[in-house]
């Protein structure tokens, strides 16, 4: 069951070592390519396209867990919390389905990307309508660029259960742009992705 923070997120926090405790049991999966190969590879020994969007996905979905809670802890209106709350079930299954399909392709990127890390660290300095505010402003740029990543998946993948995979999760992430949509509306922003 999903707890709000107790403790506030600092910036000391935001290295790649302070990984949220929702990806711990991951981390017994070696994420080397030549080890695990549960997609296919191209020539040269490159990586396919279907592993790095495994890479790209549990980013993204990690950086939606943190964001959830950072939401659920901090925010000011309630549909906020709420909102903060279901991104952090959501993605927590979504994750781990990722990770249980690709046995482990993907736990080389348990870690929030540079982007999320600079958003987080302005998000973490922001209160009250303010921090709603950003916060739903950036949970629209973030599925905006998420289907666009499963989008591509969807249409080019070449591994079938990846494939299905990014097909199947389509509908909640247009379903979380849409609420990101309406609450950054409730909240007094623009509407807009940034």
């Amino acid at each position: 069951m999903y707890r709000p923070l107790r403790r506030p997120l600092t910036l000391e926090a935001l290295d790649d070592r302070a990984v949220p405790s929702a990806t711990m049991a991951c981390n017994d999966h070696p994420s080397d390519d030549a080890q695990w190969r549960p997609f296919h590879q191209h020539g040269d020994n490159q990586a396919s396209p279907d592993i790095a969007f495994v890479r790209q996905a549990t980013q993204a979905n990690l950086g939606e867990i943190v964001f959830g809670s950072l939401a659920a802890w901090k925010g000011a209106d309630p549909a906020v919390k709420a909102y903060g709350t279901e991104l952090v079930k959501d993605h927590s299954a979504s994750l781990g389905q990722l990770l249980a399909l690709s046995r482990g392709a993907g736990a080389g990127a348990l870690h929030l990307s540079p982007d999320d890390r600079a958003a987080l660290r302005q998000l973490i300095r922001l209160s009250g309508n303010e921090f709603d505010r950003a916060f739903a402003a950036h949970m629209v740029a973030a599925h905006e660029k998420a289907i666009a990543l499963y989008t591509a998946e969807a249409q080019n993948g070449q591994d079938p259960a990846v494939k299905a995979y990014a097909q199947a999760s389509l509908p909640v992430l247009q379903h979380h742009l849409q609420e990101a949509q309406q609450l950054l509306q409730q909240v007094g922003g623009t509407g807009q992705g940034g």
